[in-house]
């Protein structure tokens, strides 16, 4: 759950900065209290179910305590990168700011949709280009660009928009990874 809540809240401080929320200038407090009010409420739901902690399925993310310092940590790692970095939230042409985007679809020759939900999509304006931006709680990168092919080809699909990149963000190490050509998926 805690890499969930820790996403969860990087969205709710993206939204806050495309103006879709209330304050634009969170401290390390508010990130912490956001993440733990919400960490708290999920370990509440999981404790309804089953109160046996020890029986719940574990991770090599961390245990219950070291996520309650991690979650934080991460956010606040994503919200500095943010603060540094020249991008852009891109905003689609309907007026919906590119945060947990929903471009499910079905390409041509596929016989079945796919469903996708992108963490951000990102106008740089160094390059003029949009680059899509998974955010990854884990400790492992994608091995390959085929998941962000699939989202650009996706975003062509519903909004006649070329991608130019796509990235993970690795939150653990607060870092954007290097970028995908994406311009060869279609």
């Amino acid at each position: 759950e805690g890499g969930s809540d820790a996403h969860e809240a990087t969205q709710a401080w993206d939204r806050v900065q495309v103006g879709k929320g209330a304050d634009p200038e969170w401290d390390a407090y508010e990130v912490a209290e956001f993440f733990a009010g919400r960490y708290e409420a999920q370990l509440s739901e999981l404790r309804a179910k089953d109160a046996d902690e020890t029986r719940w399925r574990t991770t090599r993310g961390g245990s219950v305590e070291q996520w309650r310092p991690l979650g934080p940590q991460m956010v606040q790692a994503y919200i500095d990168w943010r603060l540094r970095a020249p991008y852009e939230i891109w905003v689609t042409p309907d007026g919906v700011p590119a945060i947990e985007l929903d471009v499910s679809g079905k390409l041509p020759g596929c016989t079945f949709e796919t469903r996708a939900y992108l963490d951000r999509v990102f106008y740089d304006p160094n390059l003029d280009s949009l680059e899509i931006v998974d955010i990854k709680s884990g400790t492992r990168k994608p091995e390959s660009p085929t998941q962000f092919g699939v989202y650009g080809a996706l975003m062509q699909l519903k909004y006649d928009v070329k991608v130019g990149w796509g990235a993970a963000f690795m939150n653990r190490k607060g870092i954007l990874e290097a970028p995908y050509d994406l311009t060869k998926y279609t």
